[in-house]
């Protein structure tokens, strides 16, 4: 893994204010607030004077609540109807919430994020194998 990538990831997990898990009929329930100050390293370049959370760093937010739960390294495997409506800016919560459950020999997750004003501003599904050590 790069070197960026890894404080992403570092810099998600210190920006989890909450997370709380439940499970239900063999789906897991995640729920994870995140605040992302202006030096969030995911806005850096995104856009200067005007900073947007990439869409990339949503997704990679998605992963992270994903492993927090499961206690696994995961590995993305594929997306399906992902949209993104809205923006993430810095200040306020952001809300995570995901719907996983076990798909073959990995996972599934429904998930949305919702801004600060508790506008849904992307949805989809994202499918993670679990990431073998070599």
């Amino acid at each position: 893994m790069e070197k960026g990538t890894v404080s992403i990831y570092r810099a998600l997990r210190e920006s989890c204010r909450s997370f709380t898990s439940r499970e239900e009929s063999g789906t897991i329930h995640l729920k994870a607030s995140f605040h992302f100050d202006e030096d969030f390293p995911g806005f850096q370049g995104h856009f200067p004077g005007k900073p947007v959370l990439p869409a990339v760093v949503q997704l990679a937010a998605i992963r992270c609540v994903t492993e927090l739960s499961l206690e696994l390294k995961l590995t993305p495997s594929g997306y399906d109807r992902v949209k993104f409506r809205g923006v993430v800016l810095p200040g306020g919560p952001t809300e995570v919430c995901i719907e996983l459950r076990p798909e073959g020999d990995g996972w599934c997750a429904g998930f949305t994020i919702e801004n600060s004003n508790g506008e849904s501003v992307s949805s989809g599904t994202c499918n993670f194998g679990i990431s073998v050590k070599g």
